[in-house]
């Protein structure tokens, strides 16, 4: 295509600043996992900085994909996207549902306020620049961790660059790093985890026992690192 992956990253820094919208952005390791692994990214953001950076047209895309967009455009968008007025018993069942608080209220009522020398200082902790809220994952909604060293963790900051797991069950688990996974359906995994040829093992110790999880590479993606952990002490 003429550019290397850091020159292709490079440019999606600049659209994504242009943009306003860092979910244009793909590093130089997620270039290459499309390209080696043959699987099409997960947010229609990344197809947009393709054809940009690639000088590639839409359907160029969608034709790789497998798509077909004469198929599109057969089914009508649903009154809540379009601003019409809903319907009798679409309003009734919004009325008759009770809507949860959230995950950022709920965490807020969890942990407090942020204390003030953490403020500004939460980047530098993490060892990351241009720290995002999309670097944080709620990991405190389960009480049977994956990991001896998640008991009591709440949020989880992930390096978004890092995505290439080392072998990591023949270290001790102190040296053991951390990985965020999320799988085909859109469920996410904490734990360790290891690349082998076209399958991403994962390594879990729940109730203190070590199982082996396997996976595909196209059925489960490594989303970063897991560089700070906040926990309930």
């Amino acid at each position: 295509m003429g550019l290397s992956f850091r020159e292709a990253a490079a440019k999606s820094r600049e659209l994504a600043d242009a943009m306003g919208d860092d979910r244009y952005f793909t590093a130089s390791g997620s270039l290459s996992d499309y390209e080696t692994l043959n699987a099409p990214p997960r947010h229609f953001h990344k197809v947009i900085t393709f054809c940009v950076i690639y000088s590639m047209r839409l359907n160029q895309i969608f034709q790789a994909l497998g798509l077909s967009l004469e198929e599109a455009g057969r089914e009508p968008i649903p009154d809540l996207l379009t601003g019409r007025p809903l319907s009798e018993a679409v309003v009734s069942a919004g009325a008759d549902r009770i809507e949860p608080p959230g995950l950022i209220p709920e965490l807020a009522g969890q942990l407090g306020g942020v204390p003030f020398f953490l403020r500004s200082s939460l980047g530098v902790l993490c060892g990351l620049s241009r720290l995002s809220l999309k670097d944080f994952f709620w990991i405190g909604g389960s009480a049977n961790t994956v990991h001896p060293y998640l008991k009591g963790a709440v949020l989880a900051v992930v390096n978004r660059q890092k995505k290439k797991p080392n072998d990591c069950a023949s270290k001790p688990l102190w040296q053991q790093p951390l990985y965020i996974i999320m799988k085909r359906e859109g469920t996410y995994l904490c734990g360790c985890c290891s690349q082998e040829n076209d399958t991403v093992v994962i390594h879990s110790y729940r109730g203190g026992t070590h199982k082996r999880e396997e996976l595909r590479s196209r059925d489960a993606e490594v989303i970063g690192k897991v560089v700070s952990v906040a926990r309930r002490l």
